[in-house]
């Protein structure tokens, strides 16, 4: 396959539960914006779209919902996500003279047909030339500056919003991966959960998120951390201030953690011996917005045995190894080949 064509534009897409991340030739992420769309609930009508949509929703409007077309990593509701990627694309159009771009585009190593798909077709309706599926795990390790290309095992644990995906690549090639749904959102959720049943306070989502990366929970810290929290009393309705503790974080993750780790032990168990040894070697990488979870790195060394980093901007790696491949293409062609492989089987 010939990746090379100069006479057309070259677009890179994240697409993730959370945010949306476009590319664009050796410009770097150009847009950046939420995956959400602002309905109004009794009419259907589109009322906005990415960051407009999120502003609105902050005002807790009671007419509007929020839509999310993107869930755990893959798209749930395809005219939704057409209408959301058309207005996000002509967010880029007006600024870039794209026409017709060849996409390159994240996805999952476990996306099914009917999903992949779907997402094929929201890209030729957005106005794609042509398109090349890139697997995540391959993207974050490219975006990590890991060269994924070569002869020698690099394992990535990439933790985004909606989905945790653990993987060994080597050689353009995703060797072992595993996935699962517990992610940022479900341990977002965890927390508001545990501090309304055993602390009487209810929080919104981005406080939990905030506690998360400051306090984290991931594991027990020597010195054990607080922060003043407010929210509303459960039992009063009144506001209601409290001191949490990393404790309390630690306990709210805790089952969560446990699922992230048996995901990631999965894969190490699956993986030949000699890519063991040079992921022992070289280490393991966190990607993705949840590598912001406090002390996280240290609990996986822990349980892993395994030295492991958080990558610089981790919730930009993706993106940034889609760009990276788009401008290397050459360097690449055997990632994307194997892909095309996978997919005819």
């Amino acid at each position: 396959m010939d990746f090379s064509n100069f006479g057309t534009k070259d677009m890179g897409i994240d697409i993730g539960s959370s945010k949306l991340r476009v590319t664009f030739e050796d410009k770097g992420i150009v847009l950046e914006e939420p995956t959400l769309i602002v309905v109004n609930k009794k009419s259907g009508q589109i009322i906005a779209t990415g960051m407009k949509a999120q502003n609105i929703m902050e005002q807790n409007p009671i007419t509007l919902k929020a839509v999310r077309p993107v869930e755990n990593g893959q798209i749930i509701d395809i005219d939704y996500m057409e209408i959301f990627m058309r207005d996000m694309i002509k967010k880029v159009y007006k600024e870039f003279n794209t026409g017709r771009p060849r996409i390159f585009a994240n996805v999952p190593t476990d996306i099914n047909e009917v999903q992949q798909k779907a997402l094929e077709n929201a890209l030729y309706q957005m106005g794609a030339k042509e398109i090349f599926l890139i697997d995540a795990p391959i993207a974050a390790a490219v975006g990590c500056d890991l060269r994924a290309d070569k002869p020698i095992g690099n394992m990535i644990i990439d933790i985004g919003a909606g989905k945790t995906e653990a993987a060994v690549v080597s050689m353009g090639e995703v060797v072992v991966s595993d996935t699962t749904n517990v992610a940022g959102n479900a341990i977002d959720e965890d927390i508001i959960q545990y501090l309304k049943d055993n602390l009487s306070l209810s929080i919104n989502k981005e406080t939990a998120e905030e506690l998360k990366i400051q306090l984290g929970g991931a594991e027990s810290l020597i010195e054990e951390k607080v922060l003043e929290v407010t929210g509303r009393n459960v039992e009063t309705g009144l506001p209601y201030t409290i001191l949490v503790s990393s404790k309390d974080i630690e306990k709210a993750t805790k089952k969560a953690m446990q699922e992230i780790t048996n995901t990631i032990l999965s894969v190490i168990s699956n993986t030949p011996p000699e890519l063991v040894s040079d992921i022992i070697q070289n280490g393991i990488y966190i990607t993705g917005g949840g590598a912001h979870t406090n002390t996280i790195d240290n609990f996986i060394a822990q349980k892993t045995g395994v030295k492991t980093y958080i990558a610089e901007n981790p919730e930009h790696c993706i993106a940034r190894g889609i760009d990276r491949i788009i401008n290397n293409s050459g360097d690449y062609s055997r990632m994307m080949e194997a892909r095309k492989r996978r997919k005819l089987l």
